[in-house]
Parts: structure tokens; sequence; C-alpha cells
């Protein structure tokens, strides 16, 4: 797919309207607005008709860095992301509208163990293909979003949020690969309003494809690379001179999701939501072989309760995951793999619950507030297993943070100061292998790095800085605003990862 056309899509679909807005006349302002319309960060769109977002428009350049040890190794150790970004929101009659579209150009510098996948941490791509080299990753992004919602009479709203996003994703290193991967998702909602209160029904199907080309630059050597099926577990092969061909993941995905708001003194939303994911993953479109397939289901709850000044938000998931072997013999007559057996070969658990909350304090004339102390709580416990033969990788951790960050300025200028600290805790981690391939790489370097990075103890700080200020002649109306954060994850043993962040951008 030309990657221009999601731009001009999105520009087309953009509310565009010169001026100044509703009272957007910050950051803070704006995060303020959409933090405390609760529809907004929920799965059904429909609710954005009864409460609305801030009309604003935005434009912005960005530059994020992350450089350290403190990394898994399919990740990089260096990281840099120059991204763009734009959304807006107005209304059109009694329609609401609201539109995004992002690009992301990405660097990964030091990474193993990813030959062709865009994303290798998503575990619906659990069929993926490893190799030991240090290599460079460059990666594109492509994401651009809408919603809209309709009030059909006074007590009944229907709504829609479409999202398509394109990847382009290139291994620097041989084995190299070029990864193409878009997905759409569509979610239709509704809501019907009683008195104080809205239920709402929602629901979302999607669908997403990578394809991925592994080749060399050097034709002359051969790559061997590994078909990873799981925990350490994986198969040999090659690229180059008639090995591993093009590999191609497709998944569909559908679900739904439930509501229900009260709006009084005291405001809120709850969800809960189900969806399934159903992967298949096989190598070569002339002659195709079945490489396994992945089932995943998600079951997610959320409340969100504002009023008194707070915010407060109580969050869980659920997730597991069962990826499928098969055995596949080759028919001389046909010409074709067929495939004879299949098997569960290993599952994936994530358990997730969170707590967070805001604590607002004064108000001054455009300033949304003046302090604002935030706290968050998690839990997370991953358990994944591999059936014969026997293979764990399980931990379970605890986070903790809090924030801080106060507004100042002299009624045009408004800037802003943050602190943030946190720790995690773990409370186990263990990786465990039974298996012939007790002296490969993966069980000997890959995932016992990965386990130390998961499961080790580490504190992080941070510090950030803002501004936002009118412009005057021809962009009279306009606020440019400017950010930068420095933070650090603190590990021990020199597992450290130092992040930085810059942006610069408009409110119109």
């Amino acid at each position: 797919m030309n990657p221009r056309l999601p731009i001009l899509l999105l520009l087309s679909l953009l509310p565009v309207k010169a001026g100044a807005q509703d009272g957007i006349g910050s950051a803070a302002a704006l995060q303020y607005s959409e933090d405390h319309t609760l529809w907004f960060g929920s799965e059904n769109a429909a609710g954005l008709a009864f409460r609305p977002l801030a009309t604003f428009n935005t434009v912005g350049f960005g530059f994020g860095y992350e450089d350290g040890a403190f990394h898994r190794y399919p990740t990089g150790e260096k990281v840099s992301d120059l991204d763009f970004d734009t959304r807006g929101a107005l209304a059109i009659g009694k329609m609401q509208l609201w539109g995004h579209f992002r690009y992301d150009n990405i660097t990964e510098r030091g990474t193993r163990f990813n030959t062709v996948l865009f994303d290798p941490y998503d575990e619906r791509q659990i069929f993926s293909v490893a190799d030991p080299n240090l290599s460079d990753w460059k990666r594109q992004v492509y994401d651009m979003e809408f919603k809209a919602a309709l009030p059909l009479g006074d007590r009944f709203a229907a709504g829609l949020h479409l999202r398509y996003t394109d990847r382009l994703a290139a291994k620097q290193v041989d084995p190299r690969s070029e990864s193409f991967k878009y997905s759409i998702e569509l979610r239709p909602s509704l809501v019907w309003r009683i008195g104080k209160s809205a239920l709402g029904i929602s629901g979302t199907y999607s669908d997403m494809f990578e394809r991925s080309v592994p080749v060399l630059s050097n034709t002359s050597e051969m790559q061997e690379v590994m078909l990873v099926r799981g925990l350490g577990n994986y198969v040999r092969d090659m690229v180059g001179s008639g090995g591993l061909s093009t590999i191609y993941y497709h998944c569909d995905s559908y679900g739904g999701a439930l509501q229900y708001h009260f709006l009084g003194n005291l405001e809120m939303l709850a969800e809960v939501s189900f969806l399934h994911h159903g992967t298949s993953t096989r190598e070569s479109a002339t002659q195709p072989f079945n490489m396994g397939s992945v089932a995943m289901n998600e079951i997610s709850a959320s409340v969100q309760l504002a009023g008194y000044s707070s915010l407060l938000k109580a969050e869980f998931l659920y997730r597991d995951a069962e990826a499928t072997e098969y055995t596949s013999v080759w028919n001389k007559s046909t010409g074709e793999w067929e495939v004879r057996t299949s098997a569960l070969g290993s599952t994936y658990g994530t358990l997730r619950a969170s707590l967070s909350g805001d604590r607002y304090f004064g108000h001054r004339d455009a300033m949304p507030y003046i302090w604002k102390l935030s706290g968050k709580a998690g839990w997370v416990s991953k358990t994944d297993r591999y059936m014969l033969p026997e293979a764990s990788f399980e931990y379970s951790n605890l986070d903790f943070s809090a924030s801080l960050q106060r507004l100042f300025g002299n009624g045009k200028v408004l800037w802003e100061a943050s602190v943030e600290a946190g720790y995690k805790l773990n409370l186990a981690g263990a990786y465990n292998y039974t298996g012939m391939q007790k002296d490969g790489i993966p069980v000997k370097e890959w995932y016992p790095h990965d386990m130390e990075i998961l499961s080790s103890n580490a504190a992080f700080g941070a510090a950030g800085m803002g501004m936002s200020a009118p412009l005057s002649g021809r962009m009279s109306g306009m606020k440019l605003t400017a950010s930068c954060s420095a933070g650090c994850i603190m590990a021990g043993q020199n597992k450290n990862r130092l992040l930085l962040s810059a942006g610069v951008g408009l409110i119109f």
C-alpha cells in the first residue's frame, strides 16, 4: 500500500478550523479535557454525543530516545523515535467528530532474536523466526483513526470508531528481512440514556495481515535461523539458496463490550469487554506450509470515577493464548504440503490489574488546575508453558509510581513542571527448560536474559518541563507548545536505561 494514502485520507477527515478554541490553550488543558471525558477512553464512541470533547486542533513533532542495558534482547539497546502527530475534535451540527493521525520513524540499534516481525512481543504471532546476530531495525508507522457520534433523539446515540494502521520494517544485518503489516479495526456502538444513567454496547472487528520477506545482502554466505516454537524450542532453517521463504501472518479479531454510565455529582463509567483473536502462520504463497496457529481470548474490565477534583480508574485484564503446532508432509502427487496431525504446543497467560488516581488543586485563569498529584499501583502475573518437552516462563511484579505537576504563568505564557518516581518490586520469576536443546542459544542466553530483565527490581525517576505561549500577527489565535523530559530506569548491576523526549507543536 502507498504509505501516503493514509495521510491524505486522514487529513481530509481531520476537523481543521483556525482560531482560538473553547478553552483549550495548553497541553495540560487538552489532557485534562480528554481525561475527564470518560466516554472518550472507552470502546464506545457513541457516548461522545452526550458528553463531547472540547473543540481543539493540534499539530506537532516529537522525538524520543532510549539507551541502556535494561532491555530485552528483541528491543534495541538504543531506540530513537521521530514522530509527527495531529488530531482534532469539533461538532458539525449534532454530530461530534474526532480525528487523529500519527507517523513514527523508529530506529533500533543492537537487537537480537527477531528476524521477521515488526512487533516481536505480539503473542498473536508466537511462530516467528530468530537469529542471534546483533542488528539494527528501521521501522515506520502510519496510524490514523476517527470517531463519530450522532444523537438519535434525546435518548439514543450511535457511534463509530475506525482505525487503520500501516507498518513497514526492515532488519539491517544478514539475515535481513522486510516486513509489511497493516491492520484495520471497526467499532460500531450504541448508547441508551435513561435519566442520569446510560447503557452502552459496542462491537469490534479487526483484520491484521503481515508479510515478512527474509533476504540476504551477501548472497554467497547463507545464514542459519531458528523457527521459533516457544520457550526455547525451535527448528533450524536457513536464509538463502532456496531456504526460508516469505512468511505470512493473518489474524481476525472480534468481540464486544458493555458500558454503564452515571452522571451526578460523581460521574462513573464502567466497562467490560471480550475479544477473540485467531492467527494463522504459513510460509510461502506458491507452496503453503502451515507453521502454526494461535487462538487468544482477552477479557478486560474498567471503572472510571470523576468528581470532587479527583479522577480514579481501576483496570483488569485476563489474556490467554494457545499455540497449536502442525505436522505436515509433502504430497508428491499433488505437489502440496498436507497437515497430518495437530497438537497444542504452548500456552501463554497474563493477568494484570491496576489502580490509578489524579487529584487536582486550585484553579486560575486559563489553568485547569495549579497542582496535580497522581499515583498508580499495578500488579502483573505471567505464566507461559510449553507442553512437551516441558518448559515454563513465569514471573509476577508489583509496581508503584507517583508524580507531581505544577502549572504557573502570567496569564499568557503557561509553564508546566513535573517530577515522577516509581518502583517495580518482583514477587517471583523463573525460567525452566527440560528439552533436548539445553545447549541452544535461546535456552542459554535469550530467555534467561529476558527473565532477568522482567523479574528484576527496578527504580524509575523522571522530570519534565513544558510551556504554552500565544502567537501574534498572522498566527494570532494559535498557541505554541514545547516540552522536554528526562528519566532513568535503575535496576542495579549496570542494568540501567536513559529515557529522553522532546516535542514542539501548535494548538489552534
